[in-house]
């Protein structure tokens, strides 16, 4: 049986939950004949490469779904590149900042693009209501290094192995004044891109 690994992230920020997990632990133990394999990944510069990598090797997934949050975003953003680069403002749950612009991975390309069906994905969610539309930049937080290291795994290792990224918005009870998606929403999404990636293994 074929396998499909989605993650999401550990709570930070002082947040309680982190919708990312939230929606990557409600998927089903199978779909479309595709095993999901769930996962969280630390928020830590020093622990999410090397867990992320850990897994990949563990699990030898045939194809990746990472997911993260992104406070502020109105909706579903498909991330179609990731950067080697390692910069933000905000600690990691280490007390860690990194803002000196130092590589994912010494020595590695500057970028990757994603390699999931992006665009079957973003018509699924369209045609079903959920608010979905393509990002150009996954940042250059965790979200950001999780992505790049799942796409190096695979080119280092000579992988047919999709990967790439979804940031989240909100739930309605992390924020007042910012953009939120209910949790049902939420889940629907990833589940109809969780889909589209299954039908393609």
């Amino acid at each position: 049986m074929k396998t499909l690994l989605v993650t999401g992230f550990a709570p930070f920020g002082g947040e309680k939950t982190n919708p990312s997990y939230v929606c990557a632990s409600s998927l089903p133990d199978e779909l479309c004949g595709v095993r999901i394999e769930k996962r969280e990944l630390p928020v830590s510069w020093e622990k999410t490469e090397t867990e992320l990598t850990a897994l990949l090797r563990e699990l030898r997934p045939d194809a990746v779904l990472l997911l993260g949050q992104a406070g502020g975003r109105p909706n579903l953003t498909i991330e179609r590149v990731a950067v080697n680069i390692r910069e933000a403002a905000s600690p990691d749950n280490d007390g860690v900042t990194e803002n000196e612009g130092h590589p994912v991975i010494d020595g590695a390309p500057d970028a990757y693009f994603s390699t999931l069906p992006y665009r079957a994905m973003l018509a699924a969610c369209k045609q079903n209501g959920i608010p979905t539309a393509f990002s150009y930049s996954a940042g250059c937080y965790l979200c950001n290094c999780s992505m790049f290291t799942a796409r190096h795994f695979a080119a280092q290792n000579g992988l047919n192995m999709p990967a790439g990224f979804i940031h989240v918005p909100y739930l309605p009870e992390q924020t007042d004044d910012k953009p939120s998606m209910g949790l049902e929403t939420l889940r629907k999404g990833i589940l109809l891109c969780a889909e589209e990636i299954a039908k393609t293994l």
